[in-house]
């Protein structure tokens, strides 16, 4: 059998014709952007031309899927779409022509007849190859591609993933999330193997389910010139400590695949594992561009010199990916947008937590207490002096609010100290935790105060989402991508008390609406911010980089 797809004005006896338009003649009409309403392996031949343009890069995903779907195991598919570069080439003197090659033509399908994507032989290899076809041909015929393709068994690599993070000063939101991917990643029964500098994050990773190893030093080329002169006097030991590891972890088939978070990291061991046919996928939290400017340029010289070898770099928001475009001058076809994710708990674990909540606030002297809460690495960039300028006038006019700091850092006893000089004596120092949900559960406003600007997503905030908190942030980086303005909590100009007051205030003023933003909050959490969506992406896109590996 024979299947015709959008088959137009171009009818084959004896073929199955499909097309969406009853204007033309066809045997069955739907709409190809959905499931086909065939059977799976029931054709031999697939003929598609002048269909795929017409589709979101989204929509021709699934419409080439449903065609793997229904073709028989070697059977073949032909596809026709236009060559961007070939209509340039042909009628780049002729604008009217042009854009009428470019964009399509709607004066009789109308918004079926506009075209929506393009693509280059090299996305359209990538394609074909990632969802199953092997590619037979693919040649120009005017102001076309035309690719023959053989369906053939999709490909599924087993990951096996070293993950490397030896850049960490402290245990922070992205140490946090690796710590989950890993745990979901074991799940899935996925061998990890993850290095890191820091005892703590090696811990978390360990009781995530991960084979961990301390590395016994950490390179810091971006932290001050001091660590740029220890970076460069460390790259000999570096290249003999992470050569070995490549080596070792290639001789084993330990891992197949590298995935990267700390800067210097991606800067030294990046070319190593390419020189051992392993490939990186990096993750970038944060935007670049301040960080470019530090120790004379020259961590944007070297980002620069490695950027191209990764075989994709994952990004938490918007933010960060405009920053790589723009400062980094990363490839738009490289970057994967995959945000954070958070543990997310169902609705009968969140009400437990909330039960016990008065039991908690009760331990910690809070009965009876309005509590404003901040979770967070205590360092002067995450704003939390701030928060306790803001407290006093909001002290004053709720009686019954009381402070807590959850987290440890260099900035405590900093904090600690102004506290005392401010008189302040209803705030509480709670330090490093493992039972955050709990005290999440406790808080009735949560606080971002952040100024970083560096900052990479803004995790602390989505976990309150998800425990129903109202959300004072900072609208500043990728936070307004978190928390949504009017709607899951106020944003406020970063490192400003009186804007920071006057948002809290707010909520405490509305105590319904503020209710209504924490549930709203946890909805949008549950919908864009569950660690299984978000470790689901970056498994998917180490699947598909492995795929690519082995042409």
């Amino acid at each position: 059998m024979k299947l015709n797809l959008g088959c137009g004005k171009d009818y084959r006896p004896g073929w199955v014709n499909v097309d969406t338009s009853r204007q033309v003649k066809a045997d069955f009409y739907f709409d190809l952007r959905k499931k086909f309403p065939f059977k799976d392996n029931q054709f031999e031949f697939i003929l598609a031309q002048d269909v795929l343009e017409h589709f979101t890069k989204e929509e021709g995903l699934r419409f080439l899927r449903e065609c793997w779907r229904v073709l028989k195991l070697k059977g073949k598919i032909q596809i026709r779409t236009p060559s961007v570069y070939q209509i340039f080439e042909q009628f780049g003197e002729d604008e009217e022509v042009l854009l009428h090659f470019l964009y399509g033509d709607t004066s009789e399908e109308k918004e079926w007849g506009a075209h929506k994507f393009g693509y280059t032989e090299k996305t359209l290899r990538k394609t074909f190859k990632l969802l199953g076809f092997k590619v037979e041909s693919l040649v120009l015929k005017t102001t076309n591609f035309v690719c023959k393709a053989q369906k053939v068994s999709l490909p599924r690599p087993k990951v096996k993933l070293l993950l490397i993070d030896q850049d960490a000063a402290a245990i922070g939101g992205a140490e946090v999330y690796f710590a989950n991917l890993v745990r979901v990643f074991r799940k899935k029964k996925i061998p990890v193997i993850a290095y890191t500098n820091l005892p703590l994050f090696r811990e978390r990773l360990k009781k995530a389910g991960a084979e961990t190893y301390l590395v016994p030093t950490r390179m810091d080329v971006i932290g001050g010139w001091r660590g740029l002169v220890k970076f460069f006097c460390q790259i000999p030991w570096a290249l003999a400590y992470y050569g070995y590891l490549l080596w070792k972890v290639k001789q084993t088939q330990k891992a197949n695949i590298v995935l990267i978070g700390g800067f210097s990291d991606k800067l030294v061991v990046t070319p190593l594992a390419r020189l051992f046919d392993l490939p990186v996928i990096w993750v970038e939290f944060g935007p670049l561009k301040e960080l470019f400017k530090k120790n004379f340029f020259i961590p944007k010289i070297l980002y620069r010199l490695v950027k191209n070898l990764p075989k994709a770099i994952i990004v938490p928001s918007q933010n960060t990916f405009l920053s790589l475009i723009k400062d980094a001058r990363v490839s738009l076809a490289k970057i994967e947008k995959i945000p954070c994710g958070v543990e997310v708990l169902s609705q009968e674990e969140l009400e437990k937590f909330k039960k016990k909540a008065p039991v908690q606030k009760k331990k910690l002297g809070l009965e009876g207490k309005i509590v404003i809460g901040n979770v967070s690495r205590v360092v002067k960039e995450k704003g939390q002096e701030y928060l306790l300028d803001a407290f006093p006038i909001i002290k004053k006019k709720f009686p019954k609010t009381e402070l807590i700091f959850v987290g440890d850092g260099p900035y405590r006893k900093f904090l600690e100290g102004k506290a005392r000089r401010m008189g302040i004596k209803d705030v509480h120092f709670l330090g490093f935790r493992h039972d955050l949900y709990q005290l999440y559960a406790l808080i009735d406003i949560f606080v971002f105060p952040t100024v970083f600007d560096f900052e990479g997503f803004g995790l602390v905030a989505a976990e309150a989402m998800i425990m129903e908190k109202p959300v004072v942030a900072s609208k500043i980086g990728p936070v307004p991508e978190v928390v949504e303005e009017g709607k899951t909590g106020f944003l406020v100009k970063a490192g400003d008390p009186k804007e920071l007051t006057k948002g809290i205030i707010k909520l405490l003023e509305d105590p319904k609406a503020a209710s209504l933003m924490g549930k709203k909050g946890r909805e949008k959490a549950r919908k864009m911010f569950d660690i299984k969506t978000s470790a689901d992406k970056i498994l998917k896109v180490l699947s598909q980089s492995l795929i690519l590996e082995s042409e």
